[in-house]
């Protein structure tokens, strides 16, 4: 049985983009759920910061049903485009983006 896979992603958005901006990008990827096979489930939002420890400013975690959905999601064209536009919405561009993908039980 393929290992679950907790896909992490945190950003600093710029801070030319409205909390509303920032949400829309993040729905655009939770649309893609119905279209993408093993996307189990999605949350996602802003940082509370409650120990002061970070830049990052929003993120989501993604819960994929094996490794090749990730890869699956990774390749596919709209994922592609809305990871574009995030890249250009975050400071430092795509080494201002931390992914973290956990296997999980």
């Amino acid at each position: 049985m393929p290992q679950k896979i907790k896909h992490c992603v945190y950003m600093q958005f710029k801070p030319q983009y409205s909390a509303a901006e920032r949400h829309a990008i993040l729905q655009q990827l939770a649309d893609l759920k119905p279209i993408m096979t093993g996307f189990l489930s999605i949350e996602f939002g802003e940082n509370l910061d409650c120990e002061n420890k970070s830049d990052c400013n929003a993120g989501f975690v993604i819960d994929f049903a094996s490794e090749a959905d990730l890869q699956n999601y990774a390749n596919h064209p709209e994922h592609q485009k809305i990871g574009s536009q995030l890249v250009e919405m975050s400071v430092g561009g795509a080494d201002g983006i931390m992914v973290f993908d956990l296997a999980i039980e």
